[in-house]
C-alpha cells in the first residue's frame, strides 16, 4: 500500500483514492472543485516521486518542470511527498459589477477585472471563493476583456453555487485563474454545417460560440442551435435567438422541452446529412454526455465534435 507524506503526516492510500480523496478524509484542507481533472483548482506539488502521466493531462510545459499534478486523477503506486503549491501569484482580483437572475436556477454573474483577461469561446475559468472553494464555469460573453460574464446554475449541494445565488452581491470580490479550454471546431470550409447543442446554462457559451462564428469568423454555412431544458421555466434569452436569427439567415435554433434526453435524440434523428456537421456539445454533464454517446453509435469522427460539459456536483469541504 502505497503512503502519502505531507508535511509531517503520512497517510496510507487506500485502494482506489486518488490523493485529493485521502487527504481531504484526513482532514488535510486541500482547493478542489470539479473532482475530473477540469479545474485545476487541486494541483499540487511532487517534491519526492513522480506523477503518473493521468495526474498531468493539460499541465503546462512550465507546470510539469515543476513537478506539478492534478490531486483527483492521482492513483499513485508507491511512497510519494507532495506540499501544496502558491497560487495567489497566479490569480486575479475581480469585483461583481451585476449579478440578476435569468431563470429561477439560473443567475448571470458579470465579473470585472483588474487587468483584461484575453479569452475565446470555448474557454473557462476558475472562480475562488477565499482559497479553498473554487469552481470552473465558461465565458459567455464576447470579447470585452475587462468583464467577464457567467451563467451560474443552482447545483443541489454545491457550495459555490448556492453561494451566488444566496448571498454574492455587487461589489464583492472574487479570484480568478486557470484560463483554459478551446472548443474551436476544426472547418474543411466557412460553408460546413454546425450543430450546437445547449443542456439548460449551456446556452450562454454556445450562443457566445454561435455569435463569434457569424461575426467574426464570417461563416456562411448554416448553424443549428438546439437549447435543451428540463421546464418550460428555465427557457432564456429568447429575444437574442430571434435577433441573432434575423440577422444571419443561415442560423436557426430550435428549444427542446423534457426531462429525459429521448425528445433531444428526436429532434436531432430529424437532422438530415447529420455526418456533415461539426458538433458542439455544451451544457449540463448527464444530457450533453447521453448526446454524446448518441453520436458515438453513428460511429461521427472524433475531431466533428466538441464536448464542454458543466461540472454537476461540487464535493463539499471537511
Amino acid at each position: 500500500m502505497a503512503t502519502i507524506h505531507y508535511g509531517k503526516t503520512s497517510i496510507p492510500i487506500k485502494a482506489n483514492k486518488s490523493v485529493l480523496e485521502t487527504l481531504l478524509e484526513a482532514g488535510i484542507k486541500v482547493p478542489n472543485s470539479c473532482w475530473a481533472g477540469v479545474c485545476h483548482s487541486c494541483l499540487m506539488k511532487m517534491t519526492n516521486g513522480i506523477p503518473p502521466k493521468s495526474a498531468q493531462a493539460g499541465l503546462s510545459e512550465e507546470q510539469l518542470a515543476k513537478q506539478l499534478f492534478l490531486a483527483c486523477q492521482c492513483h499513485p503506486t508507491q511512497d510519494i511527498t507532495v506540499a501544496l503549491i502558491n497560487r495567489q501569484h497566479e490569480q486575479q482580483q475581480t469585483i461583481i459589477s451585476n449579478i440578476h437572475s435569468l431563470t429561477p436556477t439560473i443567475k448571470e454573474l458579470t465579473l470585472t477585472t483588474l487587468r483584461p483577461v484575453r479569452f475565446q469561446p470555448g474557454q473557462y475559468i476558475t472562480l475562488w471563493l477565499g482559497q479553498t472553494l473554487a469552481r470552473p464555469y465558461a465565458l459567455t460573453n464576447l470579447s470585452e476583456p475587462s468583464q467577464l460574464k457567467f451563467h451560474i446554475q443552482r447545483v443541489v449541494g454545491g457550495e459555490f453555487s448556492r453561494w451566488v445565488h444566496d448571498d454574492a452581491k455587487s461589489g464583492d470580490q472574487l479570484l480568478i485563474s486557470d484560463l483554459q479550454g478551446d472548443l474551436k471546431l476544426p472547418e474543411t470550409s466557412p460553408q460546413q454545417p454546425i450543430l450546437i447543442i445547449a443542456a439548460e446554462a449551456g446556452l450562454g457559451s454556445a450562443l457566445f460560440a454561435a455569435k463569434d462564428k457569424l461575426e467574426m469568423d464570417g461563416h456562411r454555412g448554416n448553424i443549428k442551435l438546439i437549447h435543451w431544458v428540463s421546464n418550460t421555466q428555465e427557457l432564456y434569452w429568447q429575444e437574442a435567438l430571434t435577433e441573432l436569427a434575423k440577422h444571419f439567415p443561415q442560423f436557426n435554433y430550435q428549444q427542446v422541452t423534457s426531462q429525459t434526453v429521448a425528445n433531444l435524440i428526436e429532434v436531432i434523428e430529424q437532422i438530415p446529412q447529420l455526418n456533415l456537421y461539426n458538433i458542439y456539445l455544451t451544457g449540463l454533464a448527464s444530457m450533453i454526455k447521453s448526446a454524446r454517446q448518441y453520436f458515438a453509435e453513428l460511429s461521427l469522427p472524433d475531431n466533428q465534435i466538441q464536448m464542454m460539459a458543466f461540472i454537476s456536483h461540487e464535493p463539499q469541504q471537511p
